[in-house]
C-alpha cells in the first residue's frame, strides 16, 4: 500500500527511489513537511571502513533549495575549484 501526503499544489508518495548515482548511492526524494517541502536523500553504502558510520553507510538529506547550492559546490569541485573556508567552516 502507498501512502501519500497532499501539499497545496500537489499530492506526493511518502518517498520515491530515483535513479542510482553510482552502484553504492542512491537518492530518495521525500516529503520534508510544510517547511521543507519535497527533498532528496542521498545514501552511500559500503562505508564500513569509515569509523563515524554507522551500519556501513552515510546520508545526507536537503530540499530543492539546498540542493540547487549543494550541486554547485560539487561541481566546483568536480572541476577542481573549490572553494577553501578559511573561517572554519559551521
Amino acid at each position: 500500500m502507498l501512502s501519500y501526503i497532499c501539499n497545496n499544489r500537489e499530492s506526493f508518495k511518502m518517498s520515491t527511489r530515483l535513479r542510482n548515482v553510482t552502484d553504492t548511492m542512491s537518492q530518495t526524494r521525500f516529503w520534508g513537511g510544510q517547511e521543507r517541502g519535497v527533498c532528496v536523500q542521498v545514501t552511500q553504502t559500503g562505508l564500513s571502513d569509515m569509523g563515524n558510520c554507522q551500519n556501513g553507510f552515510g546520508s545526507v538529506q536537503v530540499n530543492r533549495q539546498q540542493a540547487a547550492l549543494l550541486a554547485q559546490e560539487l561541481l566546483l569541485f568536480a572541476n577542481e575549484n573549490e572553494v577553501e573556508d578559511l573561517d572554519g567552516g559551521l
